[in-house]
C-alpha cells in the first residue's frame, strides 16, 4: 500500500508576525525546531521518500527526520506555498502588513491572474497540486513523508474531496471558504492512503506535538 505523510513545516519567524523579506528563506522560531524534533519521533517506520518544498522552514523542519533516516532518499518538489502576491513588492512585509492586498486578490477572484514577479495565479496553483497527486502515485507501494505548507494541504485536500477540473471564480471563492473553514497547526500532519483508484485522508493529527497531546 502506498501512503503520503503531509506534514506541516514548523512554526515560522512569519507565523509569529515578524516581517520577512522573501518566502523563500524564512526560518524557523525555536518551537518550529522543537516541532520539527516531534515529528522526527513520530514515525513508527522509516518513510520510503522524504519530500520538502524549495522553501528553508520545510526544509529545517525535515532535518530531524533525515538524521534520524539518513539511509531515506531525499528530493526537493514543487510543494511549496501559494505566493499569490509579487515577492519584490512586498519584500520585509508581516502577514498583517500584506493583509489588505491578499485580500483584495481574493475579491477579484480571477484564477488566472499574476501579480507580478516571483507570484503565480491560482490556476498555476491548483496545477502543482494536481502534479503531487500523480508523482505520489508513481511511487506504488510506502511512505513518502511530505513536508509541505498549510495551503498546499488544504488545496490538496479540497481537489481530492471535490474532483474540481474546471477553475472560475466560482470554484475560487469555494476553495477560499474551505480553507478558511479550518486550520493545519505547524507540524500537524494528514495521512493520505491510495487505495486503487481511490485516495482515503484522515483527519489533522496533533497527539506527537507536546501542547495538543
Amino acid at each position: 500500500m502506498l501512503t503520503a505523510w503531509l506534514i506541516r513545516h514548523g512554526e515560522s519567524l512569519a507565523n509569529t508576525g515578524h516581517a520577512t523579506a522573501d518566502p523563500t528563506s524564512i526560518e524557523l522560531t525555536p518551537q518550529g525546531y522543537d516541532q520539527a524534533q516531534q515529528i522526527a519521533q513520530f514515525f513508527d517506520l522509516a518513510p520510503t521518500l522524504i519530500v520538502t518544498s524549495p522553501y528553508l522552514r520545510t526544509q529545517a523542519t525535515a532535518v530531524p527526520t533525515m538524521e534520524r533516516f539518513p539511509h531515506v532518499p531525499q528530493v526537493e518538489w514543487a510543494v511549496q506555498e501559494f505566493t499569490y502576491l509579487s515577492p519584490p513588492r512586498y519584500r520585509n512585509t508581516s502577514i498583517e502588513d500584506r493583509r489588505p492586498a491578499a485580500q483584495s486578490y481574493w475579491i477579484n477572484g480571477d484564477p488566472y491572474a499574476i501579480d507580478g514577479e516571483g507570484a503565480e495565479s491560482f490556476a498555476d496553483f491548483i496545477g502543482r497540486v494536481q502534479q503531487l497527486k500523480s508523482r505520489i502515485a508513481a511511487e506504488e507501494t510506502g511512505l513518502v513523508a511530505i513536508f509541505t505548507h498549510e495551503t498546499f494541504i488544504q488545496a490538496l485536500l479540497w481537489t481530492i474531496l471535490t474532483g474540481v477540473t474546471d477553475l472560475d471564480a466560482k470554484q475560487m471563492l469555494k476553495f477560499r471558504i474551505f480553507s478558511g473553514s479550518f486550520s493545519i497547526p505547524n507540524g500537524a500532519l494528514v495521512r493520505l492512503e491510495f487505495r486503487s483508484t481511490d485516495i482515503w485522508t484522515s483527519g489533522i493529527e496533533t497527539t506527537h506535538l507536546s501542547w495538543f497531546g
